[in-house]
């Protein structure tokens, strides 16, 4: 999966232009200036743009900005022009401890889910026992009215007070907890624990797996 970075370096280029030409397209819109295009494009670099600019950047760079938020190359139209078109969902780390960060969510991906920003929570995904199906610093959004544990789906489980990420497998006698990183063996746990009230709860499903961009 591509960070906002290579992202942003990627749709410039495609878009045939240099970082001074951006700049001075933006200048009379969002306005930044060249040393802050070059830190959003720098691979490890925490300075991350604003929405504003994000936005902008989209409209210059003649692509869709959710693209540019999350990856996912759209088909079809859908409106994100500005703050009235997104709703923030606060993260949390995998401590379950918030992160004083917000993802925006387009609200048009809420209504095609007939979803509400309430019953989601968000996480910063930490690790590789997951990969490739999530990446290292990748934000999931999780819906936590879904907690019937649908074999092959990944959920977020809290286990022994602990949170983790897990693609499930239904058993006979119980649940197979599976990594996708192959190097992870998985773990099984029985029904008999399944039922005690301390072991094990389900914050909800997985339904969306991304890339974490900026603050605002």
């Amino acid at each position: 999966m591509q960070n906002l970075s290579s992202r942003l370096e990627q749709a410039r280029k495609n878009a045939q232009l240099t970082r001074d030409e951006v700049v001075q397209l933006a200048s009379q819109t969002s306005g930044f200036s060249r040393s802050s295009l070059q830190d959003w494009e720098q691979e490890g670099n925490t300075r991350e743009p604003k929405l504003e600019y994000l936005l902008d950047l989209a409209r210059i760079y003649g692509i869709h900005p959710w693209t540019l938020i999350s990856g996912e190359v759209l088909t079809t139209d859908h409106s994100l022009e500005s703050m009235a078109d997104i709703e923030s969902l606060a993260l949390n780390n995998l401590t379950n401890e918030p992160s004083n960060r917000n993802f925006p969510v387009p609200k048009w991906w809420l209504d095609e889910r007939d979803l509400q920003v309430s019953q989601l929570v968000g996480y910063i995904y930490q690790g590789d026992t997951m990969s490739p199906t999530i990446a290292n610093h990748a934000i999931i959004i999780v819906d936590k009215l879904q907690k019937q544990l649908i074999d092959g789906a990944v959920y977020v489980l809290i286990i022994n007070s602990e949170l983790f990420v897990r693609r499930v497998q239904r058993l006979p006698d119980g649940i197979r907890l599976i990594n996708d990183n192959a190097k992870y063996t998985y773990v099984d746990i029985s029904q008999e624990k399944l039922i005690k009230d301390d072991y094990l709860s389900v914050i909800g499903k997985v339904i969306f797996v991304g890339a974490y961009f900026e603050r605002f």
